[in-house]
């Protein structure tokens, strides 16, 4: 949302910075934003009528105080009254029992009460403790103060005070005024020092953006909800700071100079530490008072601006000081008045005030001060550091207000002790590098590694695949091993069976590890083939039908294949091929015995390809010991919680890795495996039946399944057990099904995992009955116990809980690499970096640790977009559109969303929209979703499109096939119905209201706000227009909440009936 103040600072007295100050309080009528309370606590008796008489002589030679904020044909004004009695307020609570319980919450209430500036800007009083004990309680909008000028404020009004005790009052000095910096301003703007700065702060927008890794939650809480939480630097860091800003090295032209380069320096850390990110921005107050009067006016002159810099990965505290001071250096230079814009402000997160302001030393009149926090802060800003002294002891007090919707509470207090250990580590070697530094306790380390499973010695696998599939035959000879629609074989059938083809490939001189690709259709034969190849020392490579040719090709000749099985069915698909062709339907071998060749736990056993990023598909290759691994862990976890022989569905296609599972905790533990026919695996109902014809007790899918069987008979039953990889499982999806199978006793795990590490890591196995709440996606759990998992820094730091850094995996399932990609492999598979014995990979998905030791999934790293200047998670956006319900006309059902995802596209002027797919049983109104998202969401993140479709596409291995979602048309972004004419009077006004500030001569009651172009500034225009010609208030918010005139009408009725019934007149 970009605004434009050309034409309020045409129009308006306020300030730039007033001006901003003023929309995003309109945005937020009803929270304390700009609070400025102070508690000014005196431990002596005071003269309550001079005091009274002092606030007044304050109110008399300073205008900011008499100053009020009105609106006048949508544009705000600073009125100013020539005159403002005011009878300071004065409580006594000397005698009041509880005083010392109520005074606190009191005082805290009160500062938390919004300040209605069209009467005054400031609330304040006197209060009575004890005989010598007295708090004078003072809060002021920020619109007219800043801190600088609680200093004079507080200064001046003890002059007088003291004055009128002494009986000799104050000099009749003329008290420069704030209206005068208002013209200063208007003269300032076009002098050409400030144009030259302005353009130095342009270029400085430019660079602008938000980082990604420190604020992952937005949970249910108040958007502007914040907690305060302070900290003193001490005594020892105090004094260690003082020998360090007079050296040379850090010396800059004022000591306060030097210690906000410092300070600075280490926020600039922290960020850089726990988002990852090079690039960084925080926002520093400049308090633009130049000349000796300014310095002694009350009034708003602060104002925000961007320091940005780039942290490379090698520096030391002291190279990046050095970028710190260089870059505050020019910040100072060109800080001028009326720079901050719309954009700078909507890109601040960080926020460092270094206030440099004192309170006076007066003698006879002990007293503290005390900033009170109203618990409220903006809501882009991810945290607020308040750095001060007020009374020039040495000691910087440290307030860090946090966004509470964006940093849970134990993050808060993390995030605290990690910049304090940052600030330790600088103070103690500011030479080492930044990201060297542990910024977690030694006690939280150990937490971690014990959640990674990294303290736990690993036990080798000793055994190959073939070496547990043999013993399950000798055991189960009889046991269905695989079943098909066509066919069932046994243990002992299936053994004969591979043993023939392994007996095959060995006459031919195959070599260990040799490769043979396997294209066959989903039969016992494809079966037969992998243990045959398996058997034969070789490793097979998974090929399928829905390949294209081309990508079938590329495969087979990467990984240089010379053997293939495939069939009289198949055999054209790969025509290309030029090496040993094995038919299987006309294998001329009779030999059945178990071969002598030795398989070793490290040899290669199968290699699966995964989509690359670079569009080349890439070969994870895996060994014997990762599946035997793999199955081992499915037994111990899943299987041998039900004591008995099960039967195991395979749901997912031979090339996705998840087969690899199926196939292997059923052959390896004595199960029977089921193949589920190619035609089943897309249709619900049908899948469905096959589980209950087959009496499946344990299968495989992905979330997109869990939605497709939501198409068979309600209140079914289910396998006894599901395990869900592949993709994010949401909380809804879980309750969808919960809802259509409400007395089933399914157990579902949540799996996690990557072909390149044996398939499956980490999983969170729950009943189906368990209802979750406060989460929008499933835990994906723990680490197996033959697997570690370490969540780390881009620089392999690990990651505090809470925040989240790259998922990486180490343990016995880390496979070899990538085939022919020695440098994707040396990238992604790297050393352990807290045990050099081992290797860990890399995964590109974010992550963090919860509380409980369980892991939360964020998403892919490359899963966060830019819309329009803001930050986008799609991932926030889909799980509140699946929180969309509403009431079927019958009021006896919801109709909600059963599936949706989220995509970008640009159109051809490569401006891009949010995209939403959704799947409902019922049609929907786009409308009716949009307004909903507006409510649960910031107007930037609602998407532009909304298309219903039937079924969600899938590609082969069951995930969401993106390049097949419908293309939305860009030829009506403007309207997204056809024209609707308003229906009644109302949604006439309205109609007008809108064609006049949007200028544009048509628009129909359904077309969206946001679709048009709206944004702040038009909304307020709205609100007064409503005002102006109505006479009745809505909400500015009701604006975005609902952003058709339709919606808007409805609202517009509803407060004039209740205005009505409230006058009387109905």
């Amino acid at each position: 949302m970009n605004i434009n103040l050309d034409t309020l600072n045409k129009k308006s007295n306020l300030s730039d910075n007033q001006l901003l100050i003023w929309i995003t309080q309109q945005s937020h009528p009803c929270i304390p934003l700009y609070n400025s309370p102070f508690l000014f606590t005196f431990k002596t008796k005071i003269n309550v009528n001079y005091f009274k008489k002092s606030f007044q002589e304050l109110l008399n030679q300073h205008d900011a105080l008499r100053t009020r904020i009105i609106n006048k044909d949508d544009t705000p004004f600073q009125e100013i009254a020539d005159k403002f009695d005011h009878d300071l307020e004065f409580i006594d609570w000397e005698h009041d029992i509880e005083k010392d319980t109520n005074i606190n919450s009191y005082l805290q209430q009160r500062a938390e009460k919004v300040i209605d500036i069209r009467k005054s800007c400031f609330d304040s009083s006197l209060i009575k403790i004890h005989s010598d004990k007295y708090i004078w309680f003072f809060n002021q909008h920020h619109i007219t103060t800043d801190m600088w000028s609680f200093s004079i404020l507080f200064k001046k009004i003890m002059a007088y005070y003291q004055a009128f005790l002494t009986g000799k009052p104050e000099s009749n000095i003329l008290t420069p005024q704030y209206k005068e910096y208002l013209k200063y301003q208007g003269k300032l703007v076009s002098t050409p020092r400030w144009k030259q700065a302005q353009k130095y702060w342009l270029e400085k927008e430019k660079e602008l953006k938000k980082s990604h890794g420190l604020h992952q939650l937005r949970n249910n809480e108040t958007p502007t909800s914040s907690v305060r939480i302070t900290n003193s630097l001490g005594e020892d860091r105090s004094k260690r700071l003082l020998e360090i800003s007079a050296l040379n090295e850090f010396r800059s032209f004022t000591k306060n100079l030097t210690d906000l380069s410092i300070l600075a320096t280490i926020v600039i850390s922290y960020i850089h530490r726990t988002t990852d990110e090079e690039k960084i921005t925080i926002a520093l107050p400049i308090h633009n008072r130049i000349s000796k009067e300014q310095k002694n006016t009350l009034g708003l002159f602060m104002d925000l601006l961007p320091l940005s810099l780039t942290v490379d990965k090698e520096d030391s505290f002291l190279q990046l000081f050095e970028k710190v001071k260089i870059e505050i250096n020019s910040f100072m230079l060109n800080a001028q008045a009326c720079m901050a814009t719309p954009k700078m402000h909507r890109n601040y997160e960080y926020i460092l005030s270094y206030n440099n302001v004192t309170f006076p030393d007066l003698e006879d009149i002990p007293y503290t001060v005390k900033w009170i926090h109203p618990n409220a802060i903006d809501s882009h800003h991810v945290f607020r550091i308040e750095i001060h002294d007020f009374f020039d002891t040495g000691h910087y007090l440290f307030e860090f207000d946090f966004n509470s919707s964006l940093i849970d509470k134990t993050r808060q207090q993390s995030a605290v002790d990690q910049i304090f250990r940052l600030f330790d580590a600088f103070l103690e070697d500011y030479n080492q590098p930044i990201n060297s530094v542990k910024i977690i306790s030694e006690e939280e380390e150990r937490k971690l590694m014990v959640f990674g499973n990294a303290v736990t010695t690993l036990i080798p696998i000793e055994d190959s695949i073939i070496d547990r599939f043999r013993d399950m035959a000798n055991t189960y000879p009889n046991r269905t091993a695989v079943s098909t629609e066509e066919e069932k074989v046994t243990y002992s059938e299936l053994n004969k069976k591979s043993n023939q083809i392994a007996h095959y490939l060995i006459n031919t001189g195959i070599k260990s590890e040799t490769v043979v690709a396997v294209h066959l259709a989903r039969n016992v034969n494809l079966i037969a083939s992998i243990l045959g190849i398996l058997k034969a020392g070789a490793a097979y490579l998974p090929l399928s039908k829905i390949y294209p040719k081309e990508r079938i090709k590329f495969m087979i000749e990467d990984v240089k294949a010379d053997y293939l099985i495939t069939s009289k069915e198949l055999e054209n698909d790969v025509d290309f091929f030029s090496g040993d062709k094995i038919i299987i339907d006309t294998l001329d071998t009779t030999e059945q015995t178990n071969s002598l060749q030795k398989i070793l736990p490290s040899q290669l056993a199968f290699i699966i390809y995964t989509s690359g990023s670079t569009g080349r598909p890439k070969g994870a290759m895996n060994e014997h010991k990762a599946v035997v691994r793999l199955a081992q862990v499915m037994h111990d976890e899943i299987c041998e919680d039900y004591k008995s022989h099960l039967n195991i569905a395979m749901v997912a296609p031979i090339v996705f890795d998840i087969s690899v599972m199926q196939i292997f905790t059923s052959l390896l533990y004595g199960h029977s495996l089921f193949l589920v026919p190619e035609n089943m695996r897309f249709s619900g109902a049908q899948l469905h039946k096959f589980f209950i014809d087959n009496n499946i007790h344990f299968s495989d899918g992905t979330p997109a399944h869990l939605s497709l069987l939501l198409d068979s008979p309600k209140n079914g039953s289910l396998p006894t057990h599901l395990n869900i990889a592949g993709e994010k499982l949401t909380h809804n999806a879980i309750e969808n099904l919960q809802n259509h199978f409400n007395i089933c006793k399914t157990k579902i795990s949540n799996g996690y995992g990557v072909a390149e590490c044996g398939v499956i890591s980490t999983m969170f196995t729950f009943p189906l009955s368990r209802k979750f709440k406060n989460i929008s996606s499933i835990p994906i759990g723990r680490p197996h116990s033959k697997d570690r998992i370490f969540i780390l820094s881009e620089h392999n730091q690990l990651q505090p809980i809470g925040i989240s850094g790259e998922l990486c995996i180490g343990g016995l399932g880390v496979g070899r690499g990538y085939v022919n990609n020695i440098n994707l492999t040396k990238e992604k598979f790297i050393t352990n970096p807290f045990n050099k014995n081992e290797k860990l990979y890399k995964t590109g998905d974010y992550a963090k640790w919860l509380e409980d030791g369980t892991i939360e999934y964020i998403n892919r790293k490359d899963n966060q977009v830019q819309i329009r200047g803001y930050r986008v998670e799609l991932g926030e956006i889909q799980n509140q559109l699946l929180k969309f319900i509403k009431n079927h006309h019958s009021n006896t059902i919801n109709i909600g969303i059963n599936s949706a995802e989220i995509t970008v596209i640009e159109d051809k002027n490569n401006e891009k929209y949010i995209c939403a797919y959704f799947m409902s049983d019922h049609l929907l109104k786009t409308a009716e979703i949009r307004s909903f998202m507006a409510k649960q969401l910031p107007h930037y993140m609602v998407p532009t499109y909304f298309i219903q479709i039937e079924k969600m596409p899938l590609n082969f291995n069951g995930k969401i096939d993106y390049d097949a979602l419908p293309r939305p048309d860009f030829k009506k972004l403007k309207r997204e119905n056809d024209y609707v004419a308003p229906n009644n009077e109302i949604e006439r006004l309205i109609a007008e209201i809108w064609q006049e500030v949007f200028d544009i001569k048509k628009i129909g009651i359904y077309d969206n706000f946001f679709v048009l172009g709206g944004h702040s500034l038009m909304a307020i225009k709205i609100v007064s227009r409503i005002k102006e010609v109505l006479d009745l208030t809505v909400p500015l918010l009701e604006v975005f909440n609902k952003p058709t005139i339709s919606d808007l009408a409805i609202l517009v009725e509803k407060i004039i009936k209740q205005s009505l019934v409230n006058e009387g007149s109905v």
